[in-house]
C-alpha cells in the first residue's frame, strides 16, 4: 500500500471489479498499516488478491486478534486457475501461530468456493429495539457533523472506549474508510459522542456509536430525532440489553459469514454481531 505504483494497480482492479478506490483514503492518511493486500502481479497488472485485515476485537472485554479477510478477486481471464486460493492459504499460514481465527463475509454467489477450501459458515446474531424510544427534548440533541468536526471525529476514533459488548478496537482505519466524506455522521457536543446512523423506510439503523468516554445507548437513543418507529444496531449492546432483542441473522441478499478456528463459534452461541463498520 506505501508503493505507489502497486497501490495503483490495486485500485485499477477494485475499481473494474468493486467499483472503488483506495487513492483518497490513503492520501488522506486513513492507511495505518493493518490492511495488507496479498496479490499476484503479471505483466504489469495485478491478476487476483486477497487481503488481510487485522482486527483487535474486544469480547466481554477481552482482547481478541482476528485476520478478517477481504478484497478477494480474480481478472475474469485468469480464473479457475486457483489463484484466490493459493493467495488465501497464503494469509492462513502466515498468521496461523497469531490469530485467534480467521473470518471473511463472502458474496452470495462464492458461498460454494469458500465451503470448498475449508471456511464454515455461521449465522451471526443482529440486535433490535424492542418498542419506541422516549425521546427526551430537555437533552441536547445529535447534529450532522461536517467539514469542521472531522479532526475531532478522528480523535474519538482512535481513543474511542468500547461502547459494544464484541467491539472493533483499531477502528480508525477502516471506520474512515466508510465516513471519510462524514455522510451520515452526527455529534452530541453534551456526550462529547459521534454517531454513525440513518433513516429509511421509518427505519433507524444506528452503525457506530464513538466516545473517549463511556456512554448508555438508551442516552443516545433519546437524544436522536427523527421520524422512525423501529431501531436496528450495527453493533451489539453492551448496556441496556433489556431494551433490546436478538434475532438470528444469516446476512440475508448481502453476504454469508464464514470462519476458521473454533473460537469463532462463541459468535452465534452468544448472540454476538460483527460491528457494520467493521466489515472489509
Amino acid at each position: 500500500m506505501d508503493k505507489s505504483q502497486f497501490r495503483h494497480l490495486l485500485n485499477d482492479m477494485t475499481g473494474e471489479i468493486f467499483g472503488f478506490s483506495f487513492e483518497k483514503w490513503y492520501t488522506a492518511g486513513c492507511f495505518e498499516g493493518e490492511y495488507i493486500p496479498f496479490s499476484y502481479l503479471e505483466n504489469g497488472r495485478i491478476v487476483a488478491n486477497a487481503s488481510a485485515n487485522v482486527m483487535k476485537i474486544s469480547l466481554k472485554g477481552k482482547e481478541k486478534f482476528y485476520i478478517q479477510i477481504g478484497t478477494v478477486m480474480t481478472r475474469a481471464e485468469y480464473r479457475n486457475q486457483g489463484l484466490a486460493r493459493k493467495l488465501i492459504e497464503k494469509i492462513l499460514e502466515t498468521y496461523k501461530d497469531f490469530a485467534d481465527g480467521f473470518y471473511l463475509f463472502g458474496n452470495l454467489d462464492a458461498v460454494g468456493f469458500y465451503d470448498r477450501i475449508g471456511f464454515r459458515r455461521l449465522d451471526q446474531y443482529r440486535w433490535f429495539l424492542n418498542g419506541c424510544v422516549n425521546k427526551n427534548s430537555e437533552k441536547s440533541g445529535f447534529i450532522k457533523a461536517g467539514e469542521g468536526d472531522k479532526t475531532h471525529y478522528r480523535y474519538v476514533l482512535k481513543n474511542a472506549v468500547i461502547n459494544a459488548e464484541f467491539d472493533h478496537i483499531n477502528r480508525r482505519s477502516l471506520q474512515l474508510f466508510y465516513t471519510l466524506d462524514m455522510d451520515n455522521v452526527y455529534y452530541n457536543k453534551e456526550l462529547d459522542c459521534f454517531a454513525v446512523m440513518n433513516i429509511q423506510d421509518g427505519v433507524l439503523y444506528l452503525d457506530s456509536v464513538v466516545s473517549t468516554k463511556p456512554v448508555m445507548l438508551m442516552d443516545v437513543l433519546e437524544r436522536v430525532d427523527g421520524d422512525y418507529i423501529k431501531v436496528v444496531l450495527g453493533f451489539t449492546p453492551k448496556d441496556n440489553k433489556e431494551h433490546f432483542r436478538a434475532e438470528q441473522f444469516d446476512g440475508e441478499d448481502d453476504y454469508r459469514f464464514f470462519y476458521i478456528g473454533e473460537h469463532l463459534e462463541c459468535i452465534s452461541r452468544e448472540h454476538l454481531y460483527f460491528p457494520v463498520m467493521s466489515h472489509a
